[in-house]
């Protein structure tokens, strides 16, 4: 695949991961295949993995990461927190630093920020028992 393709695919990958619902994704692919047959079929042969797979192809590849609403998030308020900076990204989303913002005392706190579109029901799964693995937990250098 040469370079300039392989650029077309990863927009069209990138722009196929921002549709919000499976028909609104269908819709855009059924668009780029009356268009570009090929580039349809390469598109939907990554979208076939599994999410953690195509998460992962498309931060390496460059689709994903550098999210844009990344600055967004620095200073954000999440109910009695707020974002200071990130600390890690992965398949599911990404960790951040946060701090007690309501001043009714000092916390300093990691709070892990699901990407949009990964609240399927496995995905859901996955980070409720992350949660409780975590929560039985117990040393200096893991965070509770």
């Amino acid at each position: 695949m040469t370079p300039e393709r392989w650029q077309q695919v990863k927009e069209a990958l990138a722009s196929a991961l921002e549709e919000d619902s499976p028909d609104a994704r269908a819709a855009f692919l059924a668009r780029i295949g009356t268009e570009d047959m090929a580039l349809r079929r390469e598109v939907e042969s990554l979208l076939a993995h599994s999410p953690a797979l195509v998460d992962s192809v498309a931060e390496a590849g460059g689709v994903l990461g550098n999210d844009p609403t990344q600055a967004a998030n620095e200073g954000r308020r999440l109910g009695a927190y707020r974002l200071v900076r990130e600390l890690g990204s992965g398949g599911m989303g990404s960790v951040w630093l946060a701090v007690r913002a309501d001043e009714q005392f000092q916390k300093t706190v990691a709070i892990k920020l699901l990407k949009r579109g990964t609240d399927t029901d496995e995905v859901l799964r996955r980070f409720r028992a992350e949660r409780e693995i975590l929560a039985r937990l117990e040393h200096p250098n893991i965070a509770r």
